[in-house]
């Protein structure tokens, strides 16, 4: 009799593929293996380039391959609502194959979903609230080992026909005290990229795949339109320095791995803690870059930060202003940055040789003709190598949600009722205006919340306008640089 686990990444959209390597997945192997309650763990990723062709079937294959003599446990990742349709299918073919295997899921979406998911979806069996690092034993306990439930705390979870809400379990205060992730259970050959004509301002050849870095969770500013403090809370908690360090050198030397994605929300945050890892990774004389998926925060960057990270590897970091109206970036979203601040800390990065990425979002509710032309304008006027332009969407748990939907505010109408579905462009009824115009207008995006003072139509006007100017403003950089670089 084995005991078995099969942690599933699920696929980020109909069409593409990524190389991200779940950091989820990854936590969630390492604490398996130091339970020593399961014999084999594996992970079946939908994402690799080299998985483009993955199905369900193979899901399946997979599964029965392990042995169907002991029990199995499939934990599907779902951080974000749009993933979750493909989750329930997943978990549904699961079910009509395997009917005693035990499905869970966790996440963004599933934690703040949990009842209704218990509820409404019988090829679920547990849910996962917020961090499941030092709870998901205790799951493995009671479905292995038969261990009393009365200690299950942060799941939801179905029990002989009802629905049952454990309490959630206190976010982890010492992050160095996490095993290491389970780097060994994953096929690093299947996240293989042609790396050649990426960016290379030292010359070290970059690794074949990249690895995703974790060493802070959570972020105290609390913006309107954020959502991860439902999965992460509201206290800031890092990894020390020493620590981080030694899972960097361990990449490096056992993977070989020489880029890393930061996926903290904020690392440069404790300021102390960041210079003692710049500090450590330059002393240590191994050659590697860093680039950060989310944004840090423009407060912390100074001449002796960016100086630092641009010693210790750091060629890209992505710096979240949101909006080029003071208005709206402050008063409304909450980020408290001035209109300085972030020109100067472009200018910082631009200096040191470190690649930057503006954030901005429109379509805020107070969003105006003059506010979207003052983000206009800061565009036009930061220095910047690249620019994303999202759309303001109203995430359940957020301040924002709660706006648009005590001012009626959503573009079309959503049905509360149905959230916890995942398809929130299902509950539209402009969907079908909204493809019809895609013909016409080629660039419009879906705008979720209607503004106060801006039509739906005036603002994917400008939206289209702001994405020019973006895409002229990056092809400018990209330009500029290989000139330099000739």
């Amino acid at each position: 009799m084995k005991n078995n686990l099969i942690l599933v990444y699920p696929p980020k959209s109909s069409t593409g593929y990524t190389s991200d390597v779940s950091l989820a997945l990854l936590y969630l192997a390492g604490v398996a293996r130091e339970s020593g309650l399961c014999e084999n763990i594996s992970i079946f990723d939908f994402n690799t380039p080299f998985g483009i062709g993955k199905s369900i079937n193979d899901l399946l294959e997979t599964i029965f391959s392990l042995g169907y003599d002991g029990k199995t446990i499939v934990a599907i990742n779902c951080l974000f609502s749009a993933v979750f349709p493909y989750v329930r299918k997943i978990a549904k073919s699961i079910k009509e194959t395997f009917p005693d295997i035990m499905v869970i899921t966790g996440g963004m979406h599933p934690t703040f979903f949990a009842k209704e998911i218990i509820d409404n979806c019988p090829e679920i069996d547990a849910v996962a609230l917020g961090e499941s690092d030092s709870t998901f034993p205790k799951l493995l306990r009671f479905f292995y080992k038969n261990e009393c439930i009365n200690n299950l705390e942060g799941y939801c979870l179905r029990l002989n026909g009802k629905t049952v809400i454990a309490t959630r379990s206190p976010f982890i205060a010492d992050l160095d005290s996490l095993p290491r992730p389970g780097y060994e259970f994953y096929n690093f050959e299947e996240y293989s990229n042609d790396t050649s004509n990426w960016w290379d301002p030292d010359g070290i050849k970059i690794s074949p795949f990249y690895l995703p870095i974790l060493t802070s969770r959570s972020c105290p500013v609390q913006c309107s339109f954020c959502a991860m403090r439902i999965v992460m809370g509201n206290i800031f908690r890092s990894r020390c320095a020493e620590n981080v360090f030694e899972e960097i050198k361990f990449l490096y030397d056992v993977y070989g791995v020489n880029y890393f994605k930061i996926e903290d929300d904020n690392i440069t945050l404790h300021r102390e803690r960041f210079i003692k890892l710049c500090k450590l990774i330059i002393n240590s004389r191994i050659k590697i870059y860093f680039d950060t998926q989310n944004g840090i925060s423009l407060r912390t960057l100074d001449e002796e930060i960016v100086d630092l990270m641009r010693r210790a590897g750091f060629i890209m970091v992505s710096l979240a202003i949101e909006s080029g109206s003071d208005y709206i970036r402050n008063k409304i979203m909450g980020k408290n940055i001035s209109r300085a601040q972030i020109i100067r800390a472009f200018k910082l990065c631009r200096n040191v040789g470190i690649n930057t990425m503006a954030f901005f979002i429109i379509g805020m509710p107070e969003d105006t003709e003059r506010t979207l032309k003052e983000t206009a304008d800061l565009i036009e006027e930061i220095e910047t190598t690249r620019l994303s332009i999202s759309v303001a969407k109203p995430l359940p748990g957020t301040k924002l949600f709660e706006q648009c939907n005590r001012d009626n505010l959503f573009n079309g109408g959503f049905d509360a009722d149905t959230l916890w579905t995942g398809e929130a462009e299902g509950n539209n009824k402009n969907k079908e205006d909204f493809f019809i115009k895609r013909i016409f207008k080629p660039s419009a995006r879906q705008f979720w919340i209607k503004p106060y003072n801006i039509s739906i139509d005036r603002l994917e006007e400008i939206d289209i306008e702001l994405q020019k100017l973006a895409y002229k403003k990056s092809k400018a950089w990209v330009e500029h640089m290989r000139r330099n670089n000739a």
